[in-house]
């Protein structure tokens, strides 16, 4: 919880997270909900080894303007497809980030050092 509040995201509730097997095999992974005064947002997060490898996010138009996200490890299918309207993805060291506001993204990548995922 530290590491989210150096990022600058109030965390208001830290949770079991839907998110354990999203890259595959499974793996630690928490929900952090920001606070109100933050507004509506939030992240799953899925801790990461050392050397997990390749990971790559793809986002294709899906119906009724959401989009539908492919996510692959080292060129294997990992998770999805993922039907949403906003997800937005982050990764670096020791983090998976699927974020669901952009402020909580952006707080998150420039606080952890995260970046998009290639496609």
């Amino acid at each position: 919880m530290a590491a989210f509040a150096h990022a600058g995201m109030p965390v208001r509730l830290i949770g079991g997270s839907k998110s354990e097997s999203l890259l595959g095999g499974r793996r630690p992974a928490r929900v952090f909900t920001a606070a109100e005064e933050w507004g509506a947002g939030g992240a799953d997060v899925v801790f990461l080894e050392e050397g997990i490898g390749d990971v790559r996010v793809c986002a294709t138009p899906g119906s009724s303007g959401r989009t539908i996200y492919t996510i692959s490890v080292n060129g294997s299918s990992a998770g999805g497809p993922i039907d949403g309207q906003l997800e937005i993805f982050s990764i670096g060291p020791g983090y998976f980030v699927q974020a669901y506001d952009v402020r909580t993204s952006d707080a998150l990548r420039q606080g952890l050092g995260l970046t998009a995922p290639a496609c």
